[in-house]
């Protein structure tokens, strides 16, 4: 918990120098600064943020514009995988969505699919989850999603990767959960982040709780 101003403006750098790696491609920067986020660990993420504002290069420039917890997540408008249709994030309205981004080389992403899949099932009466397409051919992603049937996922794909951009995809797998507003809804353990798709039950369990209260 951050009982001060000063904690609290410790960990909003720390945050800023999470999101600075991110959009650098820090790989290694990045996974131990989520690890530091996801564990509360404040007193090493204090050390971390101390040690860069005291080094020659502090962190000044404004942050990084990308979609941050509870914010409008970027509209979009892409043509469905193998159809002629599109699918826009208005569209979801309503709905809780789930946003991933993926390619059929990923293994990471492969593995994933079957939670996504059985996700859309358990909860198809609210959530709705939407793959995109990330810097891959169409066909081989058409061919690899007849070979493998996902349920009831959406697959898009973002011929222009407007969408990637818009969501400052540098990696991936890569999602993100959208309350029914269309808003980043943030992690249940930590709120300075968005929510990982694995807390999607916890949080559905939670919320339903709470209207049939």
């Amino acid at each position: 918990r951050l009982d001060t101003d000063a904690e609290r403006a410790v960990a909003d750098y720390a945050l800023r120098l999470t999101r600075k790696a991110a959009a650098e491609g820090d790989t290694t920067g990045l996974s131990r600064l989520m690890h530091l986020y996801a564990d509360s660990n404040w007193t090493e993420l204090s050390r971390v943020a101390v040690a860069h504002a005291c080094s020659e290069d502090p962190l000044t420039a404004p942050e990084l514009a990308f979609p941050d917890p509870r914010s409008a997540a970027p509209a979009f408008s892409l043509p469905r995988l193998g159809g002629s249709d599109t699918v826009a994030l208005s569209d979801l309205r309503g709905r809780i969505a789930v946003i991933d981004f993926w390619a059929p080389w990923c293994v990471p992403c492969i593995q994933q699919m079957p939670e996504l899949s059985a996700l859309a099932q358990d909860y198809a009466d609210r959530v709705t989850v939407v793959t995109v397409l990330f810097k891959d051919s169409p066909a081989r992603a058409l061919r690899w999603v007849d070979e493998n049937p996902t349920g009831l996922l959406v697959h898009l794909v973002d011929p222009a990767a407007e969408a990637a951009a818009a969501y400052r995809i540098w990696g991936i797998p890569w999602s993100y959960v959208l309350d029914e507003s269309g808003r980043v809804l943030p992690s249940v353990r930590n709120p300075r982040l968005r929510m990982q798709v694995s807390e999607l039950p916890e949080y559905l369990a939670s919320s339903g709780a709470e209207s049939d209260a």
